[in-house]
This record gives structure tokens, C-alpha cells and sequence, in this order.
């Protein structure tokens, strides 16, 4: 409860852009919280590729979602879901889909939170240019912590699952 008190005062969101990434971002405004649109569809592309067989797509189907998951990532794939949704799935099937990309939202919110919980957007937290290999250790272990506050968030935070039994989302 104390960490969501302190996150309250984070705005986040999505954002249009290409990039399939996340941030934790000091502003002068302070600090946000952004996850591009990109990479949601990612997840929801590449959660059809490896877990299609399991909702009975077909090979060719998750065939197509790798490449376009792959397009996702290499900044070469429209954006334009709302317009051209790539197939109908049905209903029970996208809802299950939804509720993993869900989860998978939920924690990359939580570890771009979690970058803020643990001062890593503070300018003490930033590796400067120089030792490329000692930035490359830096930035990993900012990574690893904010991957393990993430999975005590995520922990404490009732599952998809939970929340569809309870009749919300």
C-alpha cells in the first residue's frame, strides 16, 4: 500500500508510437511512465505464436503472427490494428488471448514502476559515457532490480484470472 501511495503521483500510459519498448522517464514535469502501443501488439502476435496451438489456431495463422510480431520489433509494421484487426478470433478465444497480453502489460507497467521505486530515474542512477562494458553492468543491474520489485508487484496484484472470476477486468 505504501508503494502504491507513492505511485499515484506517476502518470502513465500508452503511447503511438513504432518502437515496441517501455520506459521509466525523468521529466522536468517528473517522472512518467510509458509503454508504446507497439508492444502491446507485439505481445499480442507473439502470444499467438507460441501459445496458438494451445486455442487451436492453425500453423499458417501462427506462422503470419510471428511475422508480424517481427515486424512489430523491426519498426516496419503499420500500426493501423483499429482499421485492419489481421483476423476475427472467437469471442472465448480473444478473451483468453487479452487476458495473458494483460498480465504481460501488467508487468512491464510494473517493472517501468519499479525503475521508479528503486531511484533509477534519478540522475545519480544514469551511466555515464566512457566504459561501455561498466555501462553495460550498470544498466543490467538496474534491469535485474527492477525485474524482481516487478514480480513482488505483480505478486501482490490479483491476477487476470481473479479479476474475470470477480466479474471485472
Amino acid at each position: 500500500r505504501a508503494q502504491a501511495k507513492k505511485l499515484k503521483s506517476v502518470p502513465s500510459g500508452l503511447l503511438p508510437i513504432t518502437e515496441a519498448n517501455a520506459s521509466c522517464i525523468a521529466s522536468l514535469a517528473g517522472d512518467i511512465v510509458v509503454v508504446s502501443e507497439s508492444l502491446y501488439h507485439f505481445y499480442y502476435f507473439m502470444t499467438i505464436a507460441v501459445f496458438g496451438k494451445k486455442f487451436e489456431i492453425g500453423m499458417p495463422d501462427r506462422a503470419n503472427a510471428l511475422l508480424i510480431a517481427y515486424r512489430l520489433m523491426n519498426q516496419s509494421e503499420s500500426l493501423d490494428f483499429d482499421l485492419d484487426p489481421r483476423g476475427t478470433l472467437p469471442p472465448k478465444t480473444e478473451a483468453k488471448l487479452q487476458a495473458l497480453v494483460f498480465e504481460q502489460m501488467q508487468f512491464t507497467f510494473g517493472h517501468e514502476y519499479a525503475h521508479y521505486l528503486c531511484g533509477h530515474t534519478s540522475t545519480t542512477s544514469v551511466a555515464l559515457p566512457g566504459n561501455a562494458e561498466a555501462a553495460r553492468t550498470f544498466a543490467y543491474d538496474l534491469e535485474f532490480e527492477a525485474d524482481i520489485q516487478a514480480i513482488d508487484l505483480v505478486r501482490q496484484t490479483p491476477s487476470a484470472a481473479e479479476r474475470v472470476a470477480r466479474g471485472g477486468m
